[in-house]
């Protein structure tokens, strides 16, 4: 399951590096592949070894730092806060992501809904 997660991680990712769209359209298309991210940052975070699989714990730090590396990106091209570390915001996405797909399962949001919740909150806050 772990290495299924991480292909999809990196599928989605290498989408998102290759894109020459503008920033905001390469960060939609991060944001409504966010499964395989909310799924990741639910395992590394509930075993940051990846049930053992020293291999799967390194992909994911790599998929991370590409993680952050789009982020930073976003940074340059004044899409998001150039105030926040890149690996805040990286790491925002995942924690948005893992949350909007538990709420999904539990029935709280339509899978549909969540990709804009994740992009609202990520691009513009929770500020009324």
């Amino acid at each position: 399951m772990a290495e299924k997660i991480l292909d999809d991680c990196d599928r989605v990712l290498a989408q998102a590096e290759a894109g020459a769209a503008p920033m905001e359209q390469i960060l939609g298309g991060l944001v409504a592949e966010y499964t395989p991210f909310a799924q990741l940052w639910n395992l590394v975070y509930v075993d940051p070894d990846v049930s053992g699989l020293p291999e799967a714990s390194t992909r994911a730090k790599a998929i991370f730092l590409r993680t952050v590396k789009l982020m930073e990106r976003g940074q340059r091209s004044g899409l998001l806060r150039g105030d926040m570390p890149a690996t805040w915001l990286a790491s925002t996405f995942c924690g948005l992501a893992e949350t909007a797909w538990e709420l999904t399962l539990e029935g709280h949001m339509g899978a549909r809904q969540a990709p804009d919740f994740i992009n609202a909150i990520l691009l513009h806050g929770a500020v009324a």
